[in-house]
């Protein structure tokens, strides 16, 4: 199973979304950073898939 490592630059901005969203609606800033942490999807040069 391919195991994704968050660079320190995407966690830094999954942070910061969060951080944003959270002012409004802290629920919708959780459930935001769950689904992108679980959806398996990333950006090759944020993240390393071992």
């Amino acid at each position: 199973m391919s195991q994704i490592i968050w660079s320190q630059t995407a966690t830094k901005d999954l942070n910061r979304h969060y951080d944003f969203i959270k002012i409004n609606n802290p629920d919708a800033a959780v459930r935001a950073v769950q689904a992108i942490v679980s959806s398996g999807v990333c950006r090759k040069t944020h993240v390393e898939v071992q």
